[in-house]
């Protein structure tokens, strides 16, 4: 998860270090930056405020929602799926099971023709 912010920040332009996945100084830096010209509490800690104002730039204010720079989790994945269904609210998700971890693993329903595509990924992270 460490990594998917540092990755926002990056294309905000508030993180320069590298994208590591460690919540290290120049991480925390970044925060308090980004919490300063949001207005926010600058405590370096991203709580919900920090995140519900992350919001609008992972739901693809940002040209992307899908980034592909940084390792997966199942919560990065949930992530995007909840961006992608913020955007294109016609999108129907549900799941076709569960993994081995036992994570649901989603199906994304785009269209309504009588030919249907399936297109099946699994995660099995935690």
């Amino acid at each position: 998860m460490v990594e998917y912010l540092q990755t926002l920040l990056l294309y905000l332009g508030f993180y320069e270090g590298k994208i590591d996945g460690i919540f290290g100084n120049s991480t925390k830096r970044a925060v308090i930056n980004f919490q300063n010209a949001f207005g926010l509490q600058p405590d370096g800690i991203v709580g919900n405020n920090t995140w519900n104002s992350l919001m609008p730039y992972i739901n693809g204010g940002l040209g992307f929602i899908v980034p592909t720079n940084i390792n997966y989790s199942y919560s990065i994945l949930q992530i995007n799926i909840n961006s992608l269904k913020t955007l294109y609210p016609f999108l129907e998700i549900s799941s076709s099971g569960k993994s081995v971890l036992g994570n649901d693993i989603p199906v994304i329903k785009i269209g309504r023709g009588e030919k249907e595509v399936f297109y099946s990924a699994s995660i099995h992270a935690k």
